[in-house]
């Protein structure tokens, strides 16, 4: 299908996954998602007379157009309820959601929310989060790919990334309670992961500048998603500029 779902909410974050969403090579149909509250005290926007529907739909064609130059078929999806309820009922008929990072202060510090945590826990397909710092351009191929199975697997999920349209040279496959370790960057970021000693961090920058990892897909996660998120492993690979695909077992 390469049908792509991009939640948005306004911000410089959401312009910036719209951006890199539309510039997917293999696109052909791009949405745009704006969830709110069924409550009007509970609304952020005022439309007067007009239907807080149709506001909401304005506003994300305006948001488009002054963000992406030209495209390819577009959708604006108004859902009156929580970003929960949009996951449940709508993600299935996507490929991917397209996320990036949201800004906090200082203006040049970015981090995951935890409303990612509903999104992938509730999303019925694959996740692409993008930090806001990543150079990332699929029209280039990539060098070093690693997928890390947090299950047993019979196969990669490489041709998953097919319908981003990436290319690489090198595909790599980890494990999340490997002891044999070629690359010293995933040996501390995974003694990170099981240990939370912050002496690590240091080691984790230095060794990702060396190792220059292009993007990190996380296959049969299930459960071990509210771990990575609890122990910043995303909030780190996100400092680091790297992409991580999370992608749905169905």
């Amino acid at each position: 299908m390469n049908k792509f779902l991009v939640p948005i909410s306004f911000s410089e974050s959401s312009a910036h996954a719209l951006r890199f969403a539309n510039s997917i090579p293999t696109i052909k149909e791009l949405t745009l998602l704006h969830s709110y509250s069924p409550h009007q005290y509970n609304r952020a926007f005022d439309f007067g007379d007009v239907s807080y529907e149709r506001g909401i739909q304005g506003m994300l064609e305006i948001f488009f157009s002054s963000n992406v130059i030209s495209g390819t078929t577009v959708n604006y999806l108004p859902f009156e309820g929580t970003i929960v309820q949009a996951m449940k009922t709508k993600s299935k008929f996507y490929d991917w959601i397209i996320m990036t990072s949201k800004q906090e202060f200082p203006a040049d510090h970015f981090y995951w929310g935890k409303k990612l945590l509903n999104i992938i826990s509730y999303s019925k397909s694959n996740v692409l989060l993008l930090p806001m710092k990543s150079n990332l351009d699929f029209s280039d191929k990539m060098n070093i790919v690693w997928e890390i199975q947090f299950n047993d697997a019979d196969w990669t999920q490489s041709d998953k990334l097919q319908s981003l349209g990436i290319k690489y040279d090198n595909y790599f496959v980890k494990t999340i309670d490997q002891d044999n370790f070629v690359s010293s960057f995933y040996e501390k970021l995974l003694k990170y992961f099981h240990s939370g000693m912050d002496s690590l961090l240091h080691d984790i920058h230095v060794q990702a500048a060396k190792e220059k990892i292009d993007l990190i897909v996380m296959s049969n996660y299930h459960g071990d998603f509210l771990n990575l998120f609890e122990k910043d492993i995303l909030q780190i690979l996100n400092g680091l500029g790297i992409p991580v695909a999370l992608i749905k077992n169905h």
